[in-house]
């Protein structure tokens, strides 16, 4: 680049240190700024204390604005041109080389595709989720990803599942950006002695009803081969789960890198895993079928097996049958899954399915190499200058029943 570009990014998921999109963002975002690119975040949301962008905070609602209701169309048009004639004098110069990004699970994408069009600013959406299936099919879901994804010039998802939910004439326009993980450098877990005495297989993250019935179905299924779960989980959930099992525990949510430290520390192996049955609890989880698990790349950082499971015909799935030799099993009827626990305790097997790991961490899920990724379609969305063939601004004005 000649002279640092502008970013601006147009959501109320902050890049702070979180989980989920939020961490996402601020681990692909915050080396630009020291590679001379700068980042302007518009946002509702409230400025952070460790805010290392520029922030402009959007207002919810003046005085003057009608109020937005998203089954009633128009409303949230005009709301959205509202907004955009407020920032028109807080936005960085029209002249300075920019491009937008948007998440396309936030509403605030819908502001980001009509800056991009207003500024003729290339646009780079952010697909990480399936909204619709999470949310129940609505019109205005339906509407806002025919604009956006219309307007960007170039749509990074996390898997091929959420890809072909798009027209193929948009999936020209996507690639596959999977989680980027902590780019801290860490030592590659070693076989220890204790683990020959049991595997213990560790996760750390958000846990719900039915991920819950999966773990206490793990739990009891590694007492089998005297092993345990030790489970990193929000509080509440911590206390419920320690009272299931003798070989269950807990601990309270930690910061990213420091749950991953403990785990590490702690566990011979760590479990990715998606529920089997989502009986008894809302359907809106299956959403989680066409995702691909920000666990698989982060956990792969710390060199330890794996131990994947999932429902059959998922993201998931689909990844390890690509890759014969994963540790992946979609039943815990399979008498191969307790194999695959028991094998843990001897360290041939262990070693293997570690170097396994580290491979991953090596490749397909290197650091550097997903942020380069990101980085170059950044640069060639500069230079290009190419934009979508249907304006974003003429997509917002057509939208159904207008």
């Amino acid at each position: 680049m000649t002279s640092p570009a502008r970013i601006l990014l147009v959501s109320d998921t902050l890049p702070i240190d979180d989980i989920g999109s939020h961490i996402i963002f601020r681990r692909h975002l915050q080396p630009l700024l020291e590679r001379g690119w700068r980042l302007t975040v518009l946002s509702g949301a409230q400025r952070p204390e460790d805010c290392f962008w520029e922030h402009i905070q959007l207002p919810r609602r003046l005085w003057w604005w009608p109020p937005v209701r998203h089954r009633f169309l128009p409303s949230v048009r005009l709301r959205l041109r509202l907004c955009a004639a407020f920032l028109a004098r807080q936005l960085p110069a029209r002249n300075e080389p920019c491009l937008v990004l948007g998440n396309l699970w936030d509403n605030q994408c819908l502001l980001a595709a009509h800056l991009a069009a207003t500024h003729c600013w290339p646009m780079g959406l952010f697909f990480h989720d399936d909204e619709i299936a999470w949310c129940g099919r609505s019109r205005f879901l339906e509407w806002k990803r025919h604009v956006v994804t219309t307007a960007a010039t170039r749509i990074w998802s996390v898997s091929d599942a959420l890809v072909a939910q798009l027209p193929k004439t948009l999936q020209a326009r996507c690639g596959i950006l999977r989680p980027l993980p902590t780019s801290r450098r860490r030592t590659p877990a070693r076989w220890r002695e204790t683990y020959a005495s049991g595997p213990c297989i560790g996760y750390a993250g958000k846990t719900y009803g039915a991920f819950q019935k999966l773990l206490i179905t793990l739990a009891r299924q590694l007492q089998s081969v005297s092993g345990s779960l030790f489970v990193i989980t929000d509080p509440a959930n911590a206390r419920l789960l320690d009272q299931c099992e003798p070989n269950f525990f807990t601990r309270p949510f930690l910061p990213a890198d420091a749950a991953l430290d403990a785990v590490q520390e702690r566990c011979s192996a760590l479990l990715v895993a998606y529920p089997l049955d989502y009986a008894g609890v809302e359907t809106a989880w299956q959403a989680l079928d066409s995702s691909f698990p920000s666990k698989l790349p982060e956990y792969s950082q710390t060199g330890l097996p794996l131990v994947l499971i999932a429902r059959k015909a998922t993201e998931l799935e689909h990844w390890c049958l690509q890759k014969p030799e994963s540790p992946f099993f979609s039943s815990f009827d399979t008498p191969l899954l307790i194999e695959h626990l028991g094998n843990l305790r001897q360290r041939s097997y262990w070693e293997q399915c570690a170097a396994w790991t580290r491979s991953l961490a090596a490749m397909e899920f290197d650091p550097a190499r997903i942020q380069e990724m990101f980085e170059a379609d950044l640069r060639t969305m500069l230079q290009n200058k190419s934009f979508p063939l249907d304006p974003p601004y003429s997509a917002i004005s057509r939208f159904p029943g207008g």
